[in-house]
């Protein structure tokens, strides 16, 4: 039985999702043939080819030169577009390159301006597509993924559906060269799911005997919206709830002898317009699984220099009683007769890094887990150390007070680089209505000893709790602030209520109502509510965007690549590389910070810069335009066309106060100086002693190393 294991888009391009190597090892043991495709990363390929990026400029014009649409929401990115032109064909496979070179890759500067350039290229990628948008982080249509109609409606929307003329031919062409006979598609994000269907849709008209299978949290997640939407599953043969290693296998031998597949464990699946779902319910001995493999995915195409690879180790959380958390969807319900949380043993766990660094050569390894105990933590650490490997590792972990600086001494000579921590709250009392089960008095320690012995530290945090005053949601910025010295990364969220989290199950014990969820919305997992404080949750939104703007002052390159230090193979792989010490540095002075303006003497304009005339003209001699800059890629701003001539000026060089002096002449008056900074500031004009926020990759084939001195460096 020939299977093919699929993740769909939308998801990361810089590494491939653990689900693909692990189910893949226990189906291939189980003597299935499985074959592996990552459409998702071809996804991002495609949009970012040549060919593509031709045709969308091409729409983008045509539709700017039919005058429609006439909605600015609609006109602002088809003119964003234009503005990059034909840039793009040539700076952005130069922009990719960067993330896939050993050298420039590690050069922050070149990083940065890579990552930040191809977040504009997929911008005008999806211009015409509009409000249809794909980005690293998204994947929208103008239909709800929340909506089983909506995905079924995206999945026929060739205008917003940005997925369909890849799924009509590479996937096509994969599927017909492949001849599966069962396509097994891994769902792991809800921005997956209308891709999927796009599949789905077309997968048995191309190929009429396939047996198609969804699986993976997402699936989990929206279980009991599909016991309700029967029509969302007419072209699929069965979803497997919760954990499939076992039950894919099981689900093909009830088909191999001719019944329904019904008595296989795990299985959800529609009998014309009812949803029907095994009673049988298999729970994994991990210890029992085969170590990931990672046969027939070529690792040299992902966006990195070299692999990061997650490593699943544990599965649930070994506290679970957050009472805003759904922990992991593979250990919900019931039917898990309390057994939610499972961990492979720390001699089974180094078996897998030994294995996998032996069939990749991978050296930097993500456990990406919900959460390991500190104890588990310290005994891989121990068995590491007398590994000669030559791996560096990061985890997910809970700040208990039994993580102490010899526990972290001997994670970090095993390897570890990167902790993550949930911290959420610098709040004793918010912490407490979470149910936490953590003292944030005892971060300070943790944090300071993990700076000490050599880890980055990432701090999760979220605001907007039920419960939660403005000054409690303050007092965990002024923590994070006043920890830059020994925090490297922080990912700030704003709280939301989730099906099957203890508040959801009781709201009336935190203070919470809960709204009817809208029509039509039957896959949402969750809750608009009123919070019985008098504090209207719009608030918490204005709240939590201040919050984001004073942390993007104090952690100035938050937005820039790590994004909070996530479980990102380059977090990953930029921890292996850098110590606390640089990124500390980094959060103080800021990578893409512009010189102090006052130091500066002699200017130039920003090159490559692009100009494009846009509608708004108020009857002056001089139009409003839009002005941007490969060089810099935060640069995109409408502006005075008067101004032109002030860049046009620095072009070659020119000093600051001859640059005043055009100012003071096309403007007038006495504010030529705050002109002219603010043209700096906002990266128009750029100090020719060198500019943080410029890589010179558009000239040269590489940039000028990072002065980084080499007692900062870790050992590779």
């Amino acid at each position: 039985m020939r299977v093919l294991l699929v993740e769909p888009p939308q998801a990361d391009p810089s590494q491939p999702y653990s689900s693909l190597s692990v189910l893949a090892a226990s189906w291939r043991r189980a003597g299935l043939q499985v074959d592996l495709k990552d459409w998702n990363l071809e996804f991002f390929d495609y949009l970012c080819s040549p060919e593509t990026v031709q045709i969308r400029l091409g729409e983008v014009e045509a539709r700017l030169r039919a005058g429609a649409p006439h909605d600015s929401r609609q006109r602002e990115p088809l003119e964003r577009a234009a503005l990059l032109g034909d840039s793009l064909l040539e700076v952005l496979p130069k922009a990719i390159g960067v993330l896939k070179d050993p050298a420039l890759f590690y050069d922050p500067a070149a990083y940065a301006w890579a990552m930040r350039f191809i977040s504009r290229a997929l911008d005008a990628v999806s211009a015409a597509s509009y409000p249809g948008h794909v980005s690293l982080q998204t994947f929208q249509t103008q239909h709800s993924h929340a909506s089983s109609t909506g995905i079924l409606a995206a999945a026929d929307d060739w205008r917003t559906n940005m997925f369909l003329p890849f799924c009509e031919t590479a996937v096509h062409s994969q599927l017909l060269t492949a001849q599966p006979d069962v396509l097994a598609i891994s769902i792991t994000f809800q921005t997956q799911l209308i891709p999927a269907w796009s599949i789905v849709t077309r997968a048995k008209r191309w190929l009429p005997g396939l047996r198609v299978v969804l699986g993976g949290a997402t699936i989990t997640r929206v279980r009991d919206g599909l016991r309700n939407a029967p029509h969302l599953l007419q072209q699929v043969d069965a979803c497997i709830l919760f954990e499939g290693e076992t039950a894919l296998p099981a689900l093909i031998e009830e088909w191999q002898s001719g019944r329904s597949g019904c008595n296989a464990p795990n299985v959800l699946m529609a009998r014309g317009r009812e949803v029907v779902i095994s009673e049988k319910v298999h729970t994994e001995d991990l210890e029992a699984l085969p170590p990931p493999d990672h046969t027939g995915l070529d690792l040299s195409r992902y966006w990195w220099p070299e692999p990061a690879l997650l490593v699943n180790s544990s599965r649930g959380c070994y506290y679970g009683r957050c009472a805003f958390c759904t922990i992991s969807p593979a250990t919900w319900g019931p039917e898990r007769a309390g057994r939610s949380y499972r961990m492979r043993s720390p001699e089974k766990i180094v078996e897998d890094l030994r294995f996998i660094h032996g069939q990749t050569s991978a050296r930097a390894f993500n456990l990406a887990n919900d959460v390991l105990p500190p104890r588990a933590l310290s005994e891989i650490g121990e068995l590491l150390r007398s590994e000669p490997l030559g791996i560096t590792w990061d985890s997910e972990i809970r700040m208990e007070r039994g993580l102490s600086r010899p526990i972290l001494q001997t994670m970090a000579d095993s390897g570890c680089r990167h902790l993550r921590f949930g911290f959420e709250t610098a709040s004793s009392r918010v912490a407490k209505l979470m149910d936490k089960g953590i003292d944030p008095a005892a971060a300070d320690r943790i944090l300071r000893d993990c700076r000490d012995t050599g880890i980055s530290v990432s701090l999760l945090c979220q605001i907007g709790l039920p419960g939660e005053s403005v000054d409690e949601a303050r007092e965990t910025l002024r923590f994070l602030e006043r920890s830059r010295d020994m925090v490297a990364f922080v990912s700030l969220s704003q709280f939301a209520l989730e099906r099957g989290s203890k508040i959801e199950q009781q709201p009336s014990s935190f203070g919470v109502r809960l709204r009817p969820v809208p029509a039509g919305l039957d896959l949402a997992w969750t809750y608009d509510y009123v919070r019985s404080d008098g504090i209207d949750v719009a608030q918490t939104s204005v709240q939590f965007d201040q919050i984001e703007a004073a942390l993007d002052a104090t952690y100035p390159d938050r937005d820039l690549f790590f994004k909070g230090g996530l479980g990102h193979a380059h977090t990953t792989l930029y921890t292996r590389r850098y110590s606390p010490a640089v990124f500390l540095d980094w959060n103080r002075h800021g990578l893409r910070s512009p010189k102090v303006f006052e130091s500066v003497r002699t200017l130039r304009s920003a090159r490559r810069l692009l100009v494009r005339a846009v509608d708004g003209n108020d009857g002056g001699n001089w139009s409003p335009v839009l002005v941007s800059s490969a060089e810099v890629p935060e640069l995109m701003v409408k502006m005075d066309g008067r101004l032109l001539l002030v860049l046009l000026a620095g072009e070659s060089g020119i000093s600051v106060e001859t640059l005043k002096s055009w100012v003071a002449f096309l403007f007038g008056g006495s504010e030529a100086g705050e002109i002219v900074n603010m043209l700096y500031e906002a990266g128009m004009l750029l100090s020719l002693t060198g500019d943080s926020r410029i890589v010179p990759l558009l000239d040269r084939p590489h940039p000028h190393p990072v002065a980084i001195s080499s007692r900062e460096l870790l050992p590779a």
